[in-house]
């Protein structure tokens, strides 16, 4: 029988034919007034859409049941069907399959929506069952395997269409209409499973012999005549519908690995059984979710998903009671002295493969204590081979099974910071100039996926800002969404469940919040811990605990951690329990530092600097609550440690010179000051350290002592400085001078002369600077100082730059580097190598360069210098930029602008301005170009930056030059130029006056503009600046070629190549190839010129260069056209240097010439009669 055949037979069997007692199955029976139970003519998918669609329920049209068994006999031969145990048929499954059939009956009598669908599908069920059975009764032992097989899978089938059937019986009028579509897509996909049914179980010979009722009625009373006696049914005699899955999470980000991990371990082996585990709010449940909604795992299981939630469950009976009732199975299960256990493995093996979630498992774990039937339970789950088991709990206390480890011992870790991002971004949007503050209320939360997603939730009404102040007040007590009343609406719910599944309480809630009050966690706990908390005999038990819970983690640096709303919780609430524990801990710590910083103890050392965070915090707190002289004594000592270190803390500063000034230490006082306005100039807080420093002076001055005051007037001096206000910084150190020369200190005199050189360095009196700065150092020199030596050492190598002596700026530098190597100053050789990459890049060694401003940044960063390394990725930008390596160097400038406005570095953020301008005029963007250049500007005359600003002015004119405003350009050039003159600086003189010459050429005054180009390239090389001359004869060579010069255009192209060539200026190349091109053509070597033009459009696709790519396509348009037009190899070797339009007036005459020997010619004949004899 062919396929066809089949699907056409395994509808017509169910249909009542009138004359034809061979096709007819079923024949009236003489029982009424029954509703009786049969098929009409099925309705086909198209009627059942446009029923739907019409509004017209089944349940609404006019339903007269047809002819056929009524449902009480139907009810009741499925009845005996399903009771039938291994004696009477021994088919395995075959009364599983009654079983299904009859609730399908039941489902379909009792449906208030879908009836004639719902009994159609009943009613083919039936027929089905019923003629499977007579054929199983017929083989009886002699069935085969493929046979038992295909009863299995037809078991499967009918539990699907028991589903299926189940919603669409339990629709409501509303919802008819709106799923019409699916509902027919489902109806056809039950009549397509049972005609599979009957193609597999070969269902048409089983008729052939048995096709009257009589047969199937017979079958029943042999059925029941040969049927054991049965206790108790082995079978779920109550199964409806199940569960649908639960749906997917609606923002998951970040967990992509762990879930290609989870659903690759679940396709490559049955039956395995994988542990979620880790702290309360990770997003356990949120994983296994979304390994269950996962395509292929869809593919794979289909509707054979569960998800049971564990929450409410405490023992063995009601977790398989609660699973067999997310399967569908509604019976209670057997008490506990039955094994409880059978209705759960029938169900299991009437679903076939399937995968289980059992979820927040650890409450019936740890609530039963264990309990060795809870146990057994999983044990016999995970044994399955038909069940793919996922476990999630908190803690790590999960039943000592074979489990898949998906990750860490740790558990589930934390989002990195970009996925949380994204998680918060998915619920509350917030504006690009405020995803910093966002950054940082993440980082505060500790990327906790429940702490954000409930933040963010708050976020949708309030902004970043808002909420990182609620969370510095209010902690997790915000934390909460729709009333917080579960523990996925409030990570305080979340929280307090963990410490009552977990037990802790007592001595260990006391343990646990002594280590919520350290913010940074236990260094080296392994070692310190006992020393630390020695009031709790045993730690290292209450550790063990608390991380079996998963309340603590081992993190990547050692320390031992609790995440952060998890701390700020328990802290908050049980904070007060540890009182005593934490008087105790200040002791331990004040020892520390005395033994540190008197008894130099290196071990102690490292300790403070380790735990650097919690000691201040810890004193911090102390100070306001039970201030003492010893306390602020040993906390400005241990600030003093931590800033020899390049560690500060302006709060902590702070702190203790208020609990100064109430306990009244007059003569502690002014030196606590002094100290605290170190740590405010360390961390660019300029204002507040001037203001410390003056009431210092005024104390000092109180004191009579001058050494002091002198020392206070070089900090606000140097203060002064940072702020650009020369000439308050100058007043100082001259005061600072006067004094230390009454006193005869000489330092003191060297430090105020270097430092009266840095500022004329910086309002550019480089004279004056190298000045002041040799008699520094012969100062330095004579009292033996040597750190003062190398810093004037170090000055002067960057006063030589500013000049651009460069070799002997070098050779400073390199000089002052190794002095600073041997001193171990870790400062001062950054600042050098610093120094040294500005001068590298200047020379032309980019490579050199990098490699010694990427050392700088490294030293920086190790000392926390953020200024440093902002001017090292500032440098760093521009050599890229000489590089051509555009996007490169913007990131660079980014980075260090951000840093420079953190740190309120107005010149900083000028230069980073002035060459991002630079940058964004070189990829074509003009009018972003013009902005930052202007910004840039203002930047610079604010703080009276005549350099600056000429620089700016220069910038600006290329802008308007790429934008054709020659005009403009050519006034801001003329300004720029005055103003580089009244600097007497001639390089930026030489760049103004060869601009001059570009914006000559392009209006079309090229001997004006060759002029220019010749003196300012005259200039340039008077002063050996080799980017200079390299420009300045590219834009000779320009003017040359306007005017037909070739040959010497050439020339001045060739030189200018080889310039930029040696500076390793790709772009520079680039541009000066385009232009000898334009040479080449005129000189008619087209293929010499499309070689250069390949070569620059290379380099300027590299580098995105779009208007330096526009103009090679038009040249290489050109030389397409002129390619058909070249001249004959015979003639092109006299002509290369002739220009274009030479060559064609040659031609021209050619012609001309021709045509008049031609016209004489015929002249001469018609007057002679023959032509002449010399033609």
């Amino acid at each position: 029988m062919d396929k066809g055949s089949s699907r056409r037979f395994s509808f017509s069997i169910f249909e009542k034919k009138s004359k034809s007692p061979q096709n007819a199955l079923l024949t009236p029976l003489p029982i009424a007034p029954e509703p009786q139970f049969g098929t009409s003519s099925s309705s086909s998918l198209s009627t059942v859409v446009a029923e739907s669609e019409a509004g017209l329920s089944p349940s609404n049209s006019e339903y007269r049941p047809p002819s056929g068994v009524g449902f009480s006999q139907a009810k009741s031969i499925l009845s005996v069907i399903a009771s039938l145990g291994a004696g009477s048929i021994s088919i395995p499954g075959l009364h599983v399959a009654g079983q299904i059939a009859l609730e399908i009956v039941n489902i379909a009598e009792t449906a208030k929506a879908n009836k004639v669908n719902c009994k159609d599908i009943a009613t083919q069920c039936f027929h089905l069952t019923s003629v499977v059975s007579i054929g199983a009764r017929n083989l009886g032992a002699e069935a085969d395997s493929l046979f038992v097989k295909n009863i299995q899978t037809f078991v499967r089938d009918l539990q699907e269409i028991h589903r299926i059937v189940g919603i669409l019986a339990g629709r409501k009028q509303r919802g008819i209409y709106y799923h019409a579509r699916d509902d027919a897509v489902h109806i056809e996909r039950c009549r397509e499973m049972l005609t599979r049914c009957t193609e597999r179980l070969q269902v048409k010979l089983q008729l052939q012999e048995h096709s009257d009722l009589q047969q199937i009625k017979a079958v029943v009373e042999w059925l029941k005549a040969n049927q054991p006696p049965v206790t108790r049914s082995l079978i779920p005699d109550k199964l409806e519908p199940s569960l649908p899955p639960h749906p997917p999470p609606a923002h998951f980000f970040g967990r992509g690995d762990i879930l290609r991990e989870a659903v690759k371990a679940i396709l490559s082996e049955e039956g395995i059984n994988i542990s979620i585990f880790g702290p309360g709010g990770m997003g356990k449940t949120s994983l296994s979710l979304a390994i269950l909604d996962n395509a292929t795992v869809t593919e794979r299981f289909n509707y054979n998903r569960f998800f049971v939630s564990c929450e409410a469950i405490t023992n063995a009976i009601s977790l398989v009671d609660e699973i067999l009732r997310c399967m569908g199975y509604r019976k209670s299960v057997p008490n506990k002295d039955d094994d409880c256990m059978i209705p759960l493995y029938n169900c299991f093996g009437s679903r076939g493969p399937l995968i289980l979630v059992l979820d927040n498992l650890e409450t019936t774990w740890v609530a039963s204590g264990k309990d060795h039937e809870v146990l057994k339970i999983i044990e016999r789950i995970t044994h399955s081979k038909a069940v793919t088991l996922i476990v999630t709990m908190r803690g790590n206390l999960f039943p000592d099974l074979a489990w898949y480890p998906l990750f860490s011992t740790d558990g589930l870790p934390s989002l990195n910071a970009e996925s949380a991002r994204q998680v918060y971004l998915a619920i509350a949007p917030v504006p690009d100039e405020q995803i910093s503050l966002l950054d940082e209320l993440l980082m505060e939360l500790g990327y906790v996926p429940l702490a954000i997603n409930l933040t963010a939730h708050v976020g949708c009404s309030q902004s970043p800002l808002v909420l990182l102040k609620r969370w510095k007040k209010e902690k997790t007590r915000f934390l909460q969404k729709d009333g917080g009343s579960d523990r996925l609406r409030s990570i305080d719910v979340s929280i307090e469940v963990s410490l009552k599944v977990f037990q802790i309480k007592d001595e260990l809630l006391r343990f646990f919040a002594f280590l919520a009050c350290l913010t940074d966690g236990v260094y080296d706990w392994e070692n310190s811990l006992e020393n630390m908390a020695p009031d709790f005999p045993n730690v290292y038990d209450f550790v063990q605990t608390l991380q079996s819970g998963s309340l603590i983690h081992i993190h990547d640096s050692g320390r031992l951690r609790i995440l952060s709303p998890v701390r700020l919780y328990i802290k908050d609430h049980y904070g007060e329990l540890c009182k005593q524990d934490m008087i105790k801990l200040e002791d331990y710590y004040l020892n520390s530092i005395k033994e540190a910083t008197e008894d130099g103890i290196p071990e102690k050392a490292k300790f403070l600097i380790q735990d650097s965070k919690n000691i201040m915090e810890i004193f911090e707190g102390a100070l306001q609550d039970h201030p003492s002289q010893s306390l602020v004594q040993m906390s400005y000592r241990y600030s003093k440690f931590l800033y020899s270190k390049y560690q500060y803390n302006v709060e902590f500063a702070d702190e203790f010179v208020i609990a100064c000034q109430r306990l009244k230490l007059g003569d502690l006082l002014p030196h606590v000051i002094v100290h605290a306005g170190d740590v405010h100039l360390k961390a660019y807080l300029y204002v507040k350290a001037i203001k410390l420093y003056n009431e210092a002076v005024s104390l000092f001055k109180a004191q009579s002592d001058e050494v002091n005051t002198a020392q206070c007037f070089g900090l606000l001096a140097f203060a002064s400085q940072r702020m650009y206000h020369y000439l308050e910084s100058t007043k100082f150190y001259k005061a600072a001078y006067e004094i230390s020369a009454k006193l005869n200190d000489g330092c003191g005199m060297g430090q105020c002369l270097k430092g009266l050189g840095n500022v004329l360095e910086m309002t550019e009196d480089y004279a004056g600077a190298l000045e002041k700065l040799e008699a520094a150092h012969q100062i330095f020199d004579k009292e033996q100082y040597d750190l003062g030596k190398v810093q004037c050492v170090q000055g002067l190598g960057e006063v030589y730059c500013k000049l651009r002596d460069y070799s002997a700026s070098k050779e400073q530098l390199e000089a002052a580097y190794k002095f600073y190597v041997t001193l171990d100053d870790q400062l001062g050789m950054a600042q050098c190598l610093q120094n040294l990459g500005n001068v590298l890049s200047l020379m032309g060694d980019h490579a050199g360069a990098m490699e010694k401003l990427e050392s700088a940044y490294q030293l920086l960063g190790a000392i926390n210098e953020q200024l440093g390394q902002a001017k090292c990725l500032q440098t760093q930008g521009y050599v890229l930029r000489i590089s051509g390596e555009y996007t490169a160097s913007i990131e660079k400038l980014d980075a260090a602008l951000k840093v420079f406005e953190k740190t309120g570095s107005c010149e900083g953020m000028a230069q980073c301005l002035e060459n991002m301008g630079h940058m964004l005029r070189a990829n074509g963007k003009y009018e972003d170009a013009r902005k930052k250049t202007n910004e840039a500007y203002e930047l610079y005359s604010g703080l009276g930056n005549k350099a600056g600003k000429a620089e700016c002015l220069l910038n600006l004119a290329y802008v308007y030059m790429a934008m054709a405003d020659l005009k403009t350009s050519a006034q801001l050039l003329t300004d720029g130029k005055e103003l580089f003159k009244q600097l007497e600086d001639q390089q930026g003189t030489a760049k103004c006056i060869r601009s001059l010459g570009d914006v000559c050429t392009g209006q079309g005054e090229y001997h004006k503009a060759a002029n220019y180009c010749e003196e300012s390239f005259n200039t340039c090389e008077k002063l050996q600046y080799r980017l200079g001359m390299a420009l300045a004869l590219r834009s000779w060579g320009r003017a040359l070629l306007e005017l037909d010069q070739l040959t010497l255009a050439r020339e001045k192209l060739e030189r200018a190549y080889t310039e930029f060539n040696d500076l390793h200026d790709k772009l520079g190349m680039a541009h000066t190839n385009a232009h000898m091109a334009k040479v080449l053509l005129r000189q008619n070597r087209w293929k010499e010129a499309k070689e250069r033009v390949d070569a620059a459009v290379v380099v300027y696709k590299s580098m995105s260069c779009e208007y330096g790519l526009r103009d090679c396509q038009i040249l290489l348009a050109k030389l397409g056209r002129l390619h058909h037009c070249q001249l004959p190899c015979w003639l092109s070797p006299y002509m290369h240097d002739m220009p274009l339009s030479s060559i064609l007036f040659y031609f021209y005459f050619l012609l001309v010439f021709t045509f008049v020997c031609s016209l004489l010619a015929l002249y001469h004949y018609s007057v002679h009669g023959h032509m002449p004899h010399h033609m």
